[in-house]
């Protein structure tokens, strides 16, 4: 049982002292309810205990302005919303209605004046209206959210009598028409708030009254039982039948944590608080007793993952109940019943077993029922689904190792369809039991701003992004990886790929090392063929082989596409690869594929098929070019003069129909001393520049795009045998795409004033990231690595810097490879939300690679303060 409060009730005898006695009491109220919340009190005991203060405090308060007005007949006071429903957090609204029947507006504000005034002054947040039963009536005729308000009243003082009148009129019973027009309009409302608030359960920053999942998806459903089947709560739903035992039970737990978060989430802030943003998350997590450790990782992913979970499960259960609730359609024109397989039929124009125990005969409808439904394009019947969430809790390793269930759960896998039997599959939890290797990972948050969904709901999507691509769906957009997909010739070995890809995360060690050893064990326990445990096998384990290549490395090395053609080891692993990048980065979040990932990771796909086919990468390569030159009326001795001066590398990296443009840039570059051009696509820009060659050079240019907001993805840097350096950059503007040409401009006036010497290039730097005054943006701490890498490059040493992505990180970072002497080459740079992966080329001034431990320890350490000194 509960123990009581210490505190009493404010003495509000006194009007001189009432205000500040009734703001004592709150603060009281507050300060011991917050001790019992840290001393583990769940989340309906505090909004509970909250309510019922506040309504005893604010019906005293009433009573004495109510005698002081001479006690006026017909006048009561009521608490609505979530005053009225009993479930206030720490800092919640307190919205009140003060009902009475037509008297004279002088002697209403007599009581109401004063009696918002004190609760004002007494730091709640009130909402107030004032109306008679008639207006309520009407305004509640005029919104349905009015109506759904008062569906919630509650009467705190006064005239009984008023407030039964009130009642009477407002909350009467509706008729069917009426129930029906609430259901829709609600379930409408329901629709609009969740894409309003991103949309998915699983945003980065939640807001746990609003957002997808959140307390309101719940209330809404509620709202909308109380109107069609007269449920006061959660437990009438199971008393009338409306929901099973285990749904009620699991959304009563899933409402109590949300309860308990956003009361921590109040008494932290001080203030009304509902937005679970990175600046809160590890407060909250840490509050509620959530520690770091191993296996299960950072205390605030764990509790993340216990967010999403009870999200998910009020998201679901209030959609069927929302759905029980939905007005009765037309009969179906069609039979009612017919048989759909073995073990099931569809009724009433939606599929279900065809009796109780089907299950338990047949364990492969564990599979096949959420199969069919895609096949059939019918929807689950609703005891259906509540029979097969029941019996998933009885999954072992006899119904999992059952060779009906292996055999559907590989033909639907190799199938894949639209993937959506696979959604279904995941959401009833379903296949966390037969793939407990998956199903370790459901819910599992990765704290960074990069990984916008959860590791089982990016897979699922990235699961569906496969099946579009397979079923010619993106040929449009997509073609090079539509056809892909459709040539391989194991399809289950690319499903089971993307399937496990992330299976390992969380284990310790290298995620992709671990996953492969799951996929290893599922295969060999669902009987898999040797060939295709293999594949899956390989692509678990080099499933981010191709991003990191074709965004952090060389393409124009012919060495390091021919390292990377040894390690696919043939086309059909190459090509299954290729297509497991695509949807797992496409997957990973809104606009993280881009057309430069995907032009990168074409680039690499198309050189590594050519490797395999045993064709040179290059070969050809200065000839093309030259052949260019002469189509574009170049004579031959000016175009053999402009390819003599390029280094080797050069023909590697540029396509033919660029040689014009780098050619003129040079040889104006020979009259001006700096020389630009640029050209748009739809999502950047590429410049190409050229000037006199010096150290440092890449670090001043940096600088001048820094400051003018110009983000560099990459830089490739070619020196001229006369002294020029021709460098090559892909840039975007501050929105993510092309650059508008009055920055350019601006941008090129301060590069000739840079290279002339008459501006610093560091000054022009520090000048631009000068403090805003505005608090910086809390987000996911990410700890800097430098990493040197001598086995990607034959000439040069590759240098990997991981950190926190900033304004100026890549000046820093190309000063700091100046001041250790050294020249950049090659430049990648790649952002995973607020990491900076940071790739560079660099060789000394003799142009040899780096040599001894000493040298690089001293760059690593460089490195890393430069990365360092901007936080």
């Amino acid at each position: 049982m509960t123990p009581s409060l210490s505190i009493g009730l404010p003495d509000l005898a006194d009007p001189a002292s009432r205000a500040e006695a009734f703001r004592a009491y709150v603060e009281a109220m507050r300060g011991e309810l917050r001790e019992r919340h840290e001393a583990g009190a769940k989340g309906r005991e505090i909004v509970r205990a909250t309510s019922r203060l506040l309504s005893k405090a604010i019906a005293g308060l009433f009573e004495e302005l109510h005698r002081e007005a001479g006690s006026p007949e017909g006048m009561a006071l009521a608490a609505v919303g979530g005053f009225g429903r009993m479930e206030l957090a720490p800092y919640s609204d307190v919205d009140l209605l003060l009902v009475h029947d037509g008297l004279p507006e002088p002697v209403v504000q007599q009581v109401a004046e004063p009696l918002f005034r004190i609760l004002w002054d007494a730091r709640l947040e009130v909402g107030a209206s004032v109306r008679t039963p008639d207006e309520c009536v009407e305004a509640a005729a005029a919104d349905h959210t009015v109506r759904t308000a008062l569906l919630d009243c509650r009467r705190l003082a006064g005239d009984p009598g008023t407030y039964a009148r009130f009642e009477g009129r407002v909350l009467r019973d509706l008729p069917p028409g009426q129930v029906d027009a609430l259901v829709v309009a609600k379930t409408a409302e329901l629709r609009r708030r969740r894409e309003r608030f991103g949309g998915s359960v699983h945003l980065l920053e939640p807001n746990v009254k609003q957002s997808p999942g959140a307390l309101r998806d719940l209330q809404a459903a509620l709202w909308m039982a109380r109107a069609r089947f007269k449920a006061g709560g959660l437990s009438d739903l199971l008393s009338l039948g409306v929901m099973p035992q285990l749904e009620v039970e699991r959304l009563k737990e899933a409402r109590d944590f949300l309860w308990r978060v956003r009361n921590q989430l109040h008494y932290l802030a001080g203030r009304k608080e509902d937005h679970l943003t990175f600046h809160w998350q590890e407060q909250v997590a840490t509050a509620l007793g959530y520690r770091t450790k191993e296996p299960e990782g950072l205390a605030v992913e764990q509790f993340m993952r216990d967010y999403y979970l009870a999200a998910s499960a009020i998201r679901r259960l209030a959609d069927e109940l929302a759905e029980r609730c939905a007005p009765a359609s037309a009969a179906p024109a069609a039979p009612t019943e017919w048989m759909a397989g073995p073990g099931l039929k569809v009724w009433k124009g939606k599929l279900t077993f065809d009796d109780p125990d089907a299950l338990a005969r047949d364990p492969s409808l564990f599979v096949r029922l959420f199969t069919t439904s895609e096949k059939l394009g019918v929807d689950i019947y609703g005891f259906a689904r509540d029979r097969i969430r029941d019996e998933a809790a009885r999954i072992d390793d006899a119904i999992r190792t059952d060779p009906a269930v292996c055999k559907a759960l590989k033909e639907a896998l190799a199938k894949l369809g639209t993937g959506e039997w696979l959604r279904q599959m995941h959401r009833e939890g379903v296949l966390g039991a037969l793939v407990p290797e998956f199903g370790r990972v459901t819910a599992k948050h990765q704290h960074d701003l990069y990984h916008v969904y959860t590791v089982d709901v990016h897979t699922v999507f990235a699961m569906q992004k496969l099946a579009r691509l397979r079923a010619g769906e993106l040929l449009d957009e997509e073609p090079e990886l539509s056809l892909a997909a459709r040539e391989i010739q194991r399809p289950l070995a690319l499903s089971l790929g993307v399937l496990f890809h992330d299976a390992g995360k969380g284990m310790g060690g290298s995620h992709s090392e671990k996953g492969a050893e799951l996929v290893r064990r599922f295969c060999a326990r669902v009987g898999v063929s040797p060939a295709e445990a293999d594949d899956a096998e390989f692509l678990v384990r080099e499933h981010l082989a191709m991003s990191h290549v074709s965004q952090r490395r060389d393409l124009s090395d012919p060495e390091l596409i021919a390292d990377f053609a040894g390690r696919m080891g043939g086309r059909d692993r190459l090509d299954m690869l290729y297509v497991l990048t695509f949807v797992d980065t496409f997957s990973v979040g809104p606009g993280t594929w881009t057309s430069w990932k995907g032009r990168l990771l074409t680039e690499l796909h198309q050189k590594t098929a050519a490797a395999l086919q045993g064709k040179a990468v290059d070969a050809g390569r200065a000839s093309a070019q030259r052949e260019a030159l002469l189509a574009r009326d170049i004579d031959a001795a000016r175009a053999d003069a402009f390819l003599a001066r390029m280094p080797r590398r050069y023909f590697a990296f540029a396509d033919p129909a660029d040689a014009l443009r780098s050619m003129r840039v040079l040889e104006l570059a020979a009259h001006r001393g700096l020389a630009t051009a640029v050209r748009d696509t739809d999502q950047h820009t590429t410049v190409t520049l050229a000037a006199a060659d010096r150290p440092g050079l890449l670090a001043s240019i940096a600088g001048v795009f820094t400051a003018h907001r110009l983000d560099i993805l990459s830089a490739d840097v070619f020196s001229t045998s006369d002294g020029k350096a021709l460098d090559v950059f892909v840039v975007r503007g501050p929105g993510g795409g092309k650059v508008e040409r009055s920055r350019w401009r601006r941008a090129r006036r301060d590069l000739v004033r840079v290279l002339g010497g008459e501006l610093s290039g560091d000054d022009l730097v520090r000048k631009a990231l000068e403090p805003s005054g505005l608090p910086p943006r809390h987000v996911p701490a990410v700890p800097t690595k430098v990493k040197v890498d001598d086995r990607s490059s034959r000439r040069f040493t590759v240098v990997d810097v991981f950190a926190a992505d900033r304004r100026g990180l890549l000046h820093a970072l190309t000063s700091a490879l100046r001041t250790a002497s050294l020249t950049i080459a090659v430049a990648r740079i790649a952002t995973e939300g607020n990491r900076a992966i940071d790739s560079f080329y660099v060789c000394d001034a003799e142009g040899r690679k780096l040599q001894g431990g000493v040298r690089i320890a001293e760059l690593e350490t460089l490195l890393r303060s430069a990365a360092d000194a901007g936080r």
